[in-house]
């Protein structure tokens, strides 16, 4: 599936869902700045920091305390 064409509800049901995790979200948000880095569209990236949050989400998700920003 190709989330990243989705509707943000569309993602947030899936997380919800345990369709797919918050991690993997990331990952493949990253990929995808990555392989448009020719761009020079970012002056700054946060990877490493974002992928921590996102595990962080998915704790919270997994423990049902999730809000509209986590999912």
């Amino acid at each position: 599936m190709n989330y990243l064409s989705l509707s943000l509800y569309e993602i947030s049901k899936l997380l919800k869902e345990k369709k797919v995790t918050s991690e993997e979200l990331t990952k493949l948000c990253i990929d995808e700045i990555k392989k448009n880095s020719h761009l020079n569209a970012l002056i700054s990236t946060r990877f490493d920091e974002a992928l921590i949050e996102a595990k962080k989400a998915d704790e919270i998700l997994k423990q049902n305390k999730g809000t509209m920003l986590t999912g």
